[in-house]
């Protein structure tokens, strides 16, 4: 079951989380040559084309009751990218250059970077048609694109879930694993957090959801993960799972504050919302798809309730939208690499 499932984004890709001890799988996108997008959008009245000109890099949102904050995963390049640049050569090339390689860093932080920036431009390039219903929301999309056999045994509201709970394990390893860095919990608090905090979330949910929201079981019971192996594998793991989400700048007194029920019901507001509210259109006539295109839904939520504490994409109207890719016949317009 687990390989024909998709994590939800708008395109239906899987979701590309970042790392640290959960590591989701990344769908395996094959790279094309036609990477300029012609939209359809057809209302009652009439029908129109126009092209999604450019696309916006992935993002982690943290919701604090006073709003909510974008954390880029590429927090050097700029925060777009047009459909023309995919297909230059060079593009990659330049952005790499923001992150050279460092050989005396023992985490190698930009070589992981530059990987995961290189999955993400191989996910635009190979993302096919698609049909979008501006109304539809998220989950229902993606739901729709999975296989026959998948629909047997999952229901939308199980797949709802599974997409959440890379959220939910995420704000939970980074809470507490931030907490036992800083000498604030031992790895068996851990164990019985994750016991009493994660667990009762998805309590009766699919066969699937649950081997997902306990990949990580065994490594926090010290029964059956010795004390020096939990140690390292948190001294290398936290570091590269912070960098990954873009979270370096979040501090250590707010992580411990994540809230693993509200990042539950923020991510399953996001996958409910419609897929027009993902995309928008620029003052020049540009459409601009949100990075949930290339990186999917990542929200943490931090702090206590509130009624008001998920964001909204800049909406747009709904209507029945279909994206087709269609071969480039101009010249490749180049992102000028300064920094934001």
């Amino acid at each position: 079951m687990n390989k024909t499932l998709q994590r939800v984004t708008v395109s239906g890709l899987t979701l590309l989380l970042l790392g640290g001890i959960v590591t989701p799988s990344v769908a395996s996108a094959d790279t094309t040559n036609s990477a300029t997008v012609a939209t359809t959008k057809t209302t009652n009245a009439d029908s129109e084309t126009f092209k999604i000109g450019q696309f916006e890099l992935p993002y982690t949102t943290v919701i604090t009751n006073d709003g909510s904050q974008q954390y880029p995963w590429f927090s050097k390049l700029p925060q777009t990218v047009k459909t023309s640049q995919l297909l230059d050569e060079d593009y990659q090339d330049e952005m790499f250059a923001f992150y050279p390689e460092d050989s005396s860093d023992p985490y190698r932080t930009n070589l992981m970077i530059r990987q995961k920036f290189n999955e993400v431009v191989n996910i635009l390039r190979g993302q096919s048609d698609t049909s979008y219903r501006g109304s539809e929301g998220l989950i229902d999309q993606g739901y729709d694109q999975l296989p026959e056999e998948a629909h047997a045994g999952l229901s939308k509201l199980d797949y709802a879930l599974y997409n959440a709970s890379a959220n939910v394990i995420l704000g939970f390893n980074l809470k507490w694993l931030t907490k036992y860095q800083d000498g604030e919990a031992t790895q068996q608090e851990i164990f019985d957090a994750f016991e009493k905090e994660v667990k009762p979330l998805f309590s009766g949910t699919n066969d699937m959801v649950q081997s997902e929201v306990n990949v990580n079981e065994n490594l926090y019971d010290p029964a059956k993960t010795d004390g020096d192996t939990f140690k390292t594998t948190v001294k290398a793991l936290l570091p590269t799972t912070k960098t990954k989400a873009g979270l370096n700048d979040v501090p250590n007194d707010q992580l411990k504050q994540i809230n693993l029920p509200g990042t539950l019901k923020a991510s399953l507001r996001a996958q409910n919302r419609p897929v027009m509210t993902y995309m928008k259109t620029l003052s020049d006539g540009i459409v601009q798809a949100d990075g949930a295109f290339s990186g999917g839904i990542i929200i943490l939520k931090i702090g206590p309730d509130a009624e008001t504490t998920d964001p909204t994409p800049t909406p747009a109207t709904s209507q029945a939208v279909t994206v087709h890719y269609v071969e480039s016949t101009t010249m490749a317009t180049r992102l000028p690499p300064t920094r934001r």
